[in-house]
């Protein structure tokens, strides 16, 4: 029989060791980034082909800038 507590500690420990090997990407530095111009302008001629989703996964920003830079290049 473990002593009590001994799991909570094993839990812990994993935990830490899964960030440590899989640390996780700042999404906010991600979606802050700005697009150049010609990145602007491919988003604005692939958007029939592609869904602003798909787009945003491609340049690896938010949606909401693919939107904003669809709205802007209309």
């Amino acid at each position: 029989m473990r002593p009590r507590g001994a799991l909570g500690c094993e839990v812990q420990s994993s935990a830490y060791i899964v960030e440590l090997l899989y640390p996780q990407v700042n999404e906010i530095s991600i979606s802050a980034r700005k697009l150049s111009t010609s990145q602007q302008v491919k988003i604005t001629k692939s958007h029939g082909k592609k869904s602003p989703r798909e787009l945003a996964k491609q340049y690896r920003v938010s949606c909401e800038m693919v939107r904003r830079v669809l709205k802007n290049n209309e």
